[in-house]
This record gives C-alpha cells, sequence and structure tokens, in this order.
C-alpha cells in the first residue's frame, strides 16, 4: 500500500496574492481543476485505497475532481 500526499489545486483565494488569503472557504479555479484532471492521468485510486482528504473545501474539490471527473 502507498501512502499519497495532495495538496489541492489552485483555488480563488490565489487569485489576487496576498490580498485574498483570509477568504473562507475558496472553492478551485478552472486551473486548479485542470491541474486536479491531470493529476488523475498520473496517478491511479483504486477501490482498496483509503483516502484521507482534508476539510477544507478545495481540498475536498480536487479529491472528487480527481476521481469521478
Amino acid at each position: 500500500m502507498d501512502i499519497i500526499f495532495i495538496r489541492h489545486g489552485h483555488a480563488e483565494h490565489l487569485l489576487h496574492y496576498p490580498h485574498q488569503l483570509n477568504q473562507l472557504h475558496p472553492e478551485l479555479t478552472e486551473q486548479g481543476k485542470r491541474q486536479a484532471t491531470k493529476l488523475r492521468k498520473q496517478i491511479k485510486i483504486l477501490p482498496e485505497d483509503i483516502v484521507l482528504v482534508s476539510p477544507t473545501k478545495r481540498t475536498i474539490e480536487t479529491y472528487v475532481h480527481e476521481t469521478f471527473s
């Protein structure tokens, strides 16, 4: 079994850096969604794998987009 750490893709709070770093629950940007799609082609998550995801919205979006798109 491998342990893979994945951070979130590019999110809204980085669009006007550093002025939006305190934005609550930023979502992925289109660039972040493309990053998640690219990641899906690089790693394979199998049904028997256990995946732990940070509770931040952008991280959950990255995992869901990467896994189910």
